[in-house]
């Protein structure tokens, strides 16, 4: 799958958004292309990582979602992470803010 993804996307795509994964990653581009992970919403990992990639900001060990916001300057990710699995009581605390500048005529 890693020549797949290396071939189709690497270089070809700008940003991809991805899930599944139990964790949440805001990874560092490759050749143009910048992934992040959302999918920590439902479970986590045991806080290690199996795959070393570089990142910006990752988490392997708590619950939380992201938010996306697009204007003409750039692309706002923000990471939150829930201090409890309780739906009750938990609250989200932002962890995380990541900016991806426009180039011109990009957005």
């Amino acid at each position: 799958m890693k020549e797949l993804y290396e071939q189709v996307v690497v270089g070809r795509a700008d940003l991809i958004l991805s899930g599944h994964d139990h964790c949440s990653q805001i990874l560092k581009p490759r050749n143009g292309t910048q992934q992040i992970v959302c999918g920590a919403s439902s479970q986590t990992e045991d806080g290690q990582s199996k795959v070393t990639n570089e990142a910006f900001w990752q988490d392997f060990s708590h619950r939380g979602f992201m938010t996306l916001r697009v204007t003409d300057a750039a692309l706002t990710l923000r990471a939150y992470l829930a201090d409890s699995t309780d739906p009750a009581t938990a609250t989200a605390r932002l962890a995380h803010t990541h900016d991806i500048p426009a180039a011109a005529g990009q957005l």
